[in-house]
């Protein structure tokens, strides 16, 4: 029966009865007319990303061709970022869905999840009596950045998914499934087992219990996918972890910049942060600081591993959940100063609070367009090094018009057809095209830029830009013409051949132990007890001299 009013407030003041935090989850005007707005925007705004498209070549190997989870039959890489990503995908397509629909429906799915959850997080820190602002919703439902990567067809959703459920995770009564959502998060995004981490020590020095069902459903989950990952793989880490697993901390300082001062990021947490300042001396604390603490403390580590590794080459995308779960770190401190207002002045000072941020949110564009993305007419030039969606998104071969189907960028008729499961391969095909490669379904695959190779993954080279190792081209092309001389299938030893008919390039054979390492791994024969040796066998990175 104590459930209606929260005393949790970790050193501040209990709140009164007409101050008790708000519980109930239904909608009001303003979050309805926000989930509305959300939607249209994000199908005026979707887009299909070209790295999707190796998603989309992995899937279709596996639930349509009968070829397993790879990207060219018989060699094991796991070329792809997100293994809940790829499995969520791999459930829908099996029912055949083109793409274009499933991504776009996957969107407005993963959006009302993620509002019905910062609707919540909301209820959970605002005091009753107060007009509802929602500053995490408004921002989600009108902002450019992640109204985008509700689509693009990677795995970004459900990391904003997941950014919304951890807030509520700590502000909310126990819930067994937002144990299974935060449990699931280190497979949606490596990074992700570090919130977890630290939540998990928070959670265990405020109940002063262990948290084993989150901890113990993190290990199931994430020790299953180990094990599939030795035995299938031969490795303990996908192959992206490799090729992007630098330290650029310059260029990730500029995608910060890029970010915080698109949105002004930095002036709305200043205001929030003397809201908070200002509600304490007129003794109003707001309650659940320590969980708002964690929260931007956790938001703090996430960024410094995007700052870490360089950030990305699309605005957002890498800092979509700690931006999405700082907001909700500060959600319900505008609802308390407004509750400070005399009665009848508070509904009307919190529609003018929503409509200014909702305003400036709706109209807040990244540097790297020309004009606002809403008019759909501006291609996305390059401002340090990052570039934005709008250069996928007028691109017909990646992206289908809004009221088409997708057959422009669909397989399944040519699966039909083809009668392609089992099919030989008919040459090799060298391309940075993700969206290429995907349509040469039936040809063995190179992607020159070292997305799903594992010799190109593991050879140390500077960043062009960020996860753009342009030195790698001419590198894929040495292997490409020993992989074109290769009848059937590559198998383990075809370098050593190829070293010791003198058709390699010097950078093969001065790197030859590593690389027969890495073809042991890629060409494993599922053997437990060898592929348990291969992943605890660690090759030395392919390094290249200068010219």
């Amino acid at each position: 029966m104590n459930s209606e009013i929260d005393v949790s407030t970790l050193g501040a003041a209990a709140p009164s009865a007409s101050e008790a935090l708000r519980k109930d989850a239904a909608p009001t005007p303003l979050e309805w007319a926000c989930l509305v707005a959300g939607v249209v925007l994000l199908l005026r705004y979707a887009w299909l990303m070209d790295d999707a498209f190796v998603y989309f070549r992995y899937v279709d190997n596996w639930v349509l061709l009968g070829n397993g989870l790879v990207y060219n039959r018989g060699e094991f890489v796991e070329g792809f970022s997100s293994p809940l990503w790829a499995l969520l995908l791999s459930v829908l397509r099996s029912l055949e869905l083109p793409y274009w629909i499933l991504i776009r429906a996957l969107g407005v799915v993963s959006f009302a999840l993620c509002g019905w959850l910062l609707i919540r997080v909301n209820r959970q820190l605002s005091p009753v009596g107060a007009p509802t602002v929602n500053v995490p919703l408004l921002f989600v439902s009108l902002g450019y950045g992640p109204l985008c990567y509700f689509t693009s067809g990677l795995e970004t959703p459900l990391v904003q998914v997941a950014a919304a459920a951890y807030a509520l995770h700590l502000v909310s009564p126990r819930s067994r499934g937002l144990d299974f959502a935060l449990a699931l998060s280190p497979l949606l995004r490596h990074e992700l087992a570090l919130p977890l981490g630290l939540y998990g020590l928070f959670l265990w020095a405020r109940d002063r219990r262990f948290p084993w069902r989150l901890f113990g459903l993190s290990a199931a989950f994430t020790g299953a996918w180990l094990a599939f990952r030795v035995y299938y793989y031969a490795d303990f880490f996908q192959n992206t972890f490799y090729l992007k697993n630098l330290v650029d901390v310059p260029q990730g300082l500029l995608y910060l910049r890029n970010t915080v001062a698109t949105y002004a990021l930095h002036a709305w947490l200043t205001l929030h942060v003397g809201l908070l300042l200002w509600l304490g001396r007129r003794h109003r604390p707001v309650g659940r600081l320590a969980e708002r603490g964690v929260m931007i403390g956790v938001s703090l580590a996430v960024t410094a591993y995007v700052i870490k590794i360089g950030g990305d080459p699309r605005h957002y995308r890498f800092l979509a959940f700690p931006t999405l779960l700082t907001l909700c770190a500060f959600s319900g401190v505008a609802e308390q100063a407004l509750l400070q207002l005399a009665a009848p002045r508070r509904r009307l000072a919190g529609a003018a609070a929503a409509l200014a941020f909702g305003a400036f949110s709706l109209a807040a564009y990244p540097e790297q367009l020309r004009e606002h993305p809403i008019f759909l007419r501006d291609d996305a030039r390059m401002v340090d090094k990052i570039k934005d969606a709008a250069e996928h998104r007028r691109m017909p071969q990646l992206t289908p018009p809004a009221l088409s189907l997708g057959g422009e960028i669909e397989q399944l008729e040519t699966y039909r057809r083809r009668q392609g499961k089992g099919a030989d391969y008919s040459g090799l095909f060298a391309q940075s095209g993700c969206v290429y490669l995907y349509q040469a379904w039936d040809r063995y695959a190179l992607h020159v830029l070292g997305l799903t190779d594992a010799v190109l993954g593991r050879t140390e080279m500077a960043s062009d830009r960020p996860a753009h190792k342009l030195g790698l081209i001419p590198l894929s092309e040495d292997m490409a013409d020993i992989l074109r001389g290769v009848h059937g299938r590559p198998d383990r030893g075809v370098y050593r051949a190829a070293v010791e008919r003198g058709d390699a390039a010097p950078w093969i054979a001065a790197n030859l132990e590593s690389i027969e390492v890495i073809e042991r791994k890629i060409y494993n024969r599922h053997d437990w007890g060898e592929n348990l040796r291969l992943a605890f066998t660690f090759p030395e990175p392919i390094r290249v001299e200068a010219d």
